[in-house]
């Protein structure tokens, strides 16, 4: 029987402290290493550092960190990840990569990839389906973390189409994407999707579909915060759901847990939604 849930809150919190994890250090900022420690270099003025990020990752081996330095940006680039490297962005508010030609800006397919660090972002032509990040499966060990990204139409695509995806999205800041911040096509089991501990607004919907751990984001102005459609229920807590249109829609789905969370509705003239 189809059953849907709408619910929305009120309360704001501060968001959770940074995940720490060890690794390598640049400029104050930590680097997760997955084996080598060899360190690529791309804009600056460096002897021998990368004019472009592709061309970087496509000389890297796994293990590897590329650094993207934020004085060359924006970088107008796709870029496409199969190996098992960092790829790390010298700061979040600067380091642009943005590639308006085309319908993705970061694609990935493979296992141990790190990015952060990145405003991602793709302007391009209104009618092109047009994703910031795309995360194909199968992929294991995937971090997208302290990143912004923005102006796509959607920010994180996901899809477990042909095996596993074990992900986590975290302290990142979602917003001002035209259809949704996240969306998750994950229906497999097997399949880890860990959505913690990120700014997602200003979209028009949050978070859609598909089975996720899901908590301690902040989710606000969206025209739905979290929707979720059919297949294996999530687990969704300790979330502030603010100032959408709908908080917390769920139709069809068995088995989800909800709990703990702070939702408010917004307030129109004559009545709450």
């Amino acid at each position: 029987m189809k059953k849907t849930i709408a619910l929305g809150i009120v309360f704001m919190f501060v968001m959770m402290s940074f995940t720490s994890i060890s690794g390598i250090q640049i400029n104050n900022q930590t680097i997760k290493s997955s084996g080598r420690d060899d360190i690529l270099y791309v804009g600056g003025s460096g002897e021998g550092n990368y004019s472009k990020i592709q061309d970087a990752i496509d000389n890297a081996s796994d293990g590897d960190t590329v650094f993207v330095y934020d004085d060359s940006s924006p970088y107008f680039e796709r870029i496409w990840i199969d190996k098992s490297i960092n790829l790390i962005g010298e700061d979040k508010n600067t380091t642009i990569i943005n590639d308006s030609r085309d319908y993705l800006v970061i694609g990935i397919r493979g296992n141990d990839v790190n990015i952060s660090g990145f405003n991602i972002q793709n302007d391009g032509i209104p009618h092109f389906t047009r994703m910031g990040v795309s995360i194909y499966s199968p992929s294991i060990n995937i971090n997208i973390y302290n990143n912004i990204i923005s102006k796509n139409n959607v920010g994180i695509k996901l899809d477990d189409e042909y095996g596993a995806l074990k992900i986590r999205i975290y302290d990142n800041i979602i917003v001002e994407n035209g259809e949704y911040g996240i969306d998750n096509l994950v229906e497999r089991k097997n399949s880890v999707i860990e959505i913690k501990h990120n700014i997602i607004s200003n979209n028009d919907v949050g978070i859609v579909r598909g089975k996720s751990l899901i908590y301690g984001n902040h989710i606000s102005n969206n025209s739905r915060g979290i929707y979720i459609i059919g297949g294996v229920g999530s687990i969704i807590h300790h979330n502030n759901i603010l100032l959408n249109d709908v908080g917390l829609l769920i139709v069809n789905v068995v088995g989800s847990y909800i709990y703990k969370n702070n939702l408010f509705y917004k307030v129109y003239e004559g009545y709450k939604l």
